[in-house]
């Protein structure tokens, strides 16, 4: 009975350690498949711990029928057994054999110490090395009764700071995660921009194109605008020769005809002065000169003074206001200061002479003397009487009549400069 008893001790003594070897490997596929996908891992950690939770009562079940046998074996430890020394010999080779694979590698900011018992080494980078058993020189003797705790100690250890780890790793998984979330809602937000940008470069590229294309048709109107400018500048300057060939001739008659103008109004500067101031003061002058003497109202004198030497110096301006016979009454229209005009000054005007005939040209119909009496009168005063207008003549006499002014007469006197009279103007002077 006994020996029946010893041997059912012997059978269930490698029950823990099958337990904590279960564990054990357990942990260390826990651990090694925590490298997956976070989402496979998370998975995988609930199943893991319910295996393990399972081991792990199945561990306890078998620990307490263990500890039931010692009542009936009478062997509470090793060393009371029959074969101790042999017990003990391998309870270490148990020990050394589960040591080895009871150890894990963790990166040094994912493990947290949980209990005592077994050694942490540093290793190479952010990388220890914990060994959940004790150490050879921690245990002097073995037994069942203390191995199983050690495993079982180990165990829950190894479970705890694998689950922390993969916890650990699970975190940072999401947070990478996370971080692939953002970088890709980023590289979307980028790839948006980067459409936009393209978009806005193709409507810019588009519209620097169409404006191109816009000042390349401004361009091609300009160069034939150019071209027609140029065409009628050609025929312009060919207008021009014909024009400047033309005002040639006309500025050679016009010349000519200004000669004869010059003759005509050009005073004869070699015969001496015009006439002389019979009396002045009170801003008004007498000359003697009259209608005699074909002198008009309106014309203009400068008054000159002789000066100690016989030199001419001009004193002032007269207008001839009123005409007599022989004499002619001027206002004042200029005077040099502190030298007044007075009798016996000379004077001279740039456009009358004593010595020239006067050529008049009458126009309609003379209602107060007649146009024969008109000339007979102007002939009484050694003026000349013409039929049309020429560069010779003085006066145009106008009279009564319609649109004289459209007249060719008078078209050619307004041509020459002639001076125009009406006929109450040529009465007063022939005094008629």
């Amino acid at each position: 009975m006994i020996g029946k008893i010893r041997g059912r001790e012997a059978g269930m003594s490698f029950w823990p350690f099958v337990v904590a070897l279960v564990l054990v490997l357990v942990a260390v596929v826990f651990w090694y498949d925590g490298t997956k996908d976070h989402e496979k891992t998370k998975q995988d950690l609930a199943t893991k711990a319910a295996e393990a939770q399972s081991w792990k009562d199945r561990f306890g079940e078998a620990n307490k029928k263990l500890i039931a046998l010692v009542d009936v074996t009478g062997y509470p430890d090793a060393a009371s057994h029959p074969d101790a020394e042999k017990l003990q010999t391998e309870l270490v080779g148990f020990a050394d054999k589960w040591r080895e694979k009871a150890t894990i590698e963790f990166d040094n900011d994912r493990y947290t110490a949980t209990g005592a018992g077994g050694a942490v080494e540093k290793l190479q980078g952010n990388r220890i090395r914990v060994t959940y058993l004790p150490l050879k020189g921690e245990v002097t003797t073995l037994s069942v009764e203390t191995l199983l705790p050690m495993l079982e100690s180990a165990a829950n250890r190894m479970q705890v700071d694998i689950k922390r780890a993969f916890e650990s790793a699970y975190a940072s998984a999401a947070e990478v995660a996370t971080l692939k979330t953002k970088q890709a809602a980023e590289l979307a937000a980028k790839d948006a921009k980067n459409s936009a940008d393209s978009a806005a470069a193709a409507a810019a590229n588009a519209a620097a194109t169409e404006r191109e294309r816009e000042l390349r048709d401004q361009l091609t109107a300009k160069d034939a605008a150019v071209t027609q400018a140029q065409t009628e500048l050609e025929a312009l300057r060919a207008k021009a020769t014909e024009t400047e060939a033309r005002l040639t001739r006309e500025v050679s008659q016009k010349s000519a005809e200004i000669g004869t103008l010059v003759r005509r109004d050009a005073p004869a500067v070699s015969e001496g002065p015009d006439g002389e101031v019979l009396a002045a003061g009170s801003g008004i002058a007498v000359v003697n000169r009259g209608k005699q003497h074909m002198l008009m109202p309106g014309t203009t004198f400068t008054v000159l003074g002789r000066r100690k030497g016989g030199d001419l110096v001009t004193k002032g301006v007269l207008h001839v206001t009123l005409v007599n016979e022989t004499t002619a009454e001027a206002r004042v229209v200029d005077e040099v200061a502190n030298d007044p005009i007075g009798k016996g000054d000379l004077v001279q005007s740039a456009i009358y002479s004593p010595n020239r005939q006067l050529r008049f040209v009458l126009l309609g119909d003379f209602r107060k003397m007649g146009r024969s009496q008109a000339e007979a009168r102007l002939k009484s005063l050694g003026a000349a009487v013409d039929a049309n207008v020429s560069s010779l003549t003085h006066y145009l006499v106008v009279g009564g009549g319609e649109n004289l002014e459209e007249s060719e007469a008078y078209r050619r006197a307004k041509e020459f400069q002639v001076t125009i009279l009406t006929e109450e103007a040529l009465s007063s002077f022939t005094m008629y």
